[in-house]
């Protein structure tokens, strides 16, 4: 889980490194992973959440080595720092470790800590079982064009903790609809397509294009949720997105009628031939609602036809939200102020922790120095 939580922030600020993975990528996962998994451990997840974890990874490399390094837990997270540790070669580490730092910066906003890391707020945080047959919910993760590269990958996270939540027996049905995927990067999604189904779970993603997905997700990946996907509704889309969906909805014959005609005869001929269904000049000419497609079934409810071309009618069009989402919080001077308590509280919280777990470390260091002199004496 610490893994793949590094992996959705790290490849959300990186998208390179989805597809190209080199040795200071993956120290920065090692790294970044690492802190989480001792925050997870330590008083038992306590101060377990991203800000504490950005705000950890951003402290002295020799305090953070020094406290992760007295954690039998953590030993395989330290392999590709094991050479520098030994040789207690810092500079070398503050190279592999600014990897992460450096883009971890970008998320460390007041608006994000407050969002993130409200660990001493219970009544603010969501519940991402939002299928609990007890207590099911809607939950909606908007972002913004403007600030999609702090958003995405606080996004990408809570997305791939909730399809771990969602994706289990005896939960109520739902549906997971998510529009424009490759602005945001979350693990597990091809893993839900496949195996979701049997648990009454429906997905639903949009996206401008076939190529964007593979711009942001890699090859192998957008490759396998374009296979697995039972439902394709598209639109106008040219290239290789069209020439894959004209080779998936498939030929069927066509008659072709031929007209000779001379000064003393006119004849006639009729041949048959496997001609595409919807072909690429088609599928890049639809017109603003209109759509082309291919439907699934089920055993028992066979469709005859799944092949389809249609027109979506809009009778209104509502672009505007009529009432503003309310604030929780009147006075804009009272919200800054919180924000800037919430980012010093968590700070301060992640200062006392370092400076406590060294302390520890030292007084074990002292106890183990005084007993041979004890067993001497």
């Amino acid at each position: 889980d610490a893994i793949e939580a590094a992996q959705t922030v790290l490849y959300n600020l990186n998208k390179e490194w989805i597809t190209k993975k080199d040795f200071f990528a993956q120290s920065a996962i090692s790294y970044f992973a690492s802190c989480i998994y001792f925050l997870k451990i330590y008083e038992n997840g306590k101060y377990c959440t991203l800000p504490h974890a950005i705000t950890l990874a951003s402290c002295s490399d020799e305090k953070v080595f020094r406290i992760l390094g007295s954690y039998p837990e953590l030993k395989f997270f330290m392999t590709p720092f094991a050479d520098a540790l030994e040789k207690e070669a810092y500079e070398q580490l503050s190279g592999q470790t600014a990897s992460a730092r450096i883009p971890l910066s970008q998320l460390a906003t007041k608006e994000l800590f407050w969002v993130m890391g409200n660990n001493i707020y219970p009544e603010l945080n969501v519940p991402l079982s939002i299928n609990n047959p007890e207590k099911p919910c809607v939950l909606v993760l908007a972002n913004s064009s403007s600030t999609q590269t702090t958003n995405s990958p606080a996004l990408g996270l809570i997305a791939t903790q909730l399809l771990k939540e969602i994706n289990t027996q005896g939960k109520q049905p739902c549906s997971v609809i998510i529009d424009e995927l490759p602005t945001m990067y979350f693990m597990g999604l091809d893993n839900l397509i496949a195996t979701a189904r049997s648990n009454k779970i429906s997905t639903t993603i949009g996206m401008q294009d076939l190529e964007q997905l593979k711009r942001d997700y890699g090859n192998e990946v957008a490759a396998t949720i374009f296979n697995i996907v039972g439902n394709i509704f598209s639109g106008s889309v040219r290239s290789e997105t069209a020439s894959k969906l004209q080779e998936i909805f498939g030929k069927k014959k066509q008659k072709l009628k031929n007209i000779s005609v001379d000064t003393n005869t006119t004849s006639y001929s009729i041949n048959e031939n496997l001609e595409y269904a919807i072909p690429v000049a088609s599928i890049s000419q639809l017109s603003q609602g209109e759509f082309v497609g291919i439907v699934a079934d089920n055993f028992g409810e066979e469709i005859n036809r799944k092949i389809f071309r249609g027109k979506i009618e809009v009778d209104k069009r509502h672009d505007q939200i009529k009432e503003p989402i309310p604030l929780t919080i009147d006075d804009e001077n009272n919200i800054e102020e919180l924000l800037n308590g919430n980012f010093n509280r968590i700070v301060a919280e992640i200062d006392i922790l370092i400076d406590e777990e060294l302390f520890k470390i030292e007084q074990e260091s002292i106890e183990m120095n005084e007993e041979p002199q004890d067993q001497e004496n």
